[in-house]
């Protein structure tokens, strides 16, 4: 398995906003990447927010999503008459 490791400035951070006090906050976060290594597929993403203010009301944050392989992959060829390029589904 392929992990990727990422780092997201707070200018371009998550943004989050407390419905009770009516605060919003944009943080930093980190997150990782997991991929099939004979697949390339990617199988989970992980991201957990950084440097979130001690006063803020929400204490941490972030987001876990975990994909199934695909039931169809992409077989690419080229077609040696023609020279077009051929995409085809098969199952794997």
């Amino acid at each position: 398995m392929y992990v990727f490791a990422s780092k997201c400035r707070k200018s371009a951070g998550y943004s989050m906003y407390h419905g009770e006090s009516k605060r919003e906050y944009t943080s930093a976060y980190n997150g990782l990447v997991y991929a099939d290594r004979e697949t390339k597929a990617i199988l989970r993403i992980k991201m957990d927010c950084v440097g979130i203010p001690a006063d803020y009301p929400i204490r941490r944050s972030g987001s876990r999503s975990t994909t199934t392989p695909p039931r169809l992959a992409i077989r690419s060829s080229y077609s040696r008459s023609t020279s077009s390029y051929i995409r085809t589904m098969i199952k794997p």
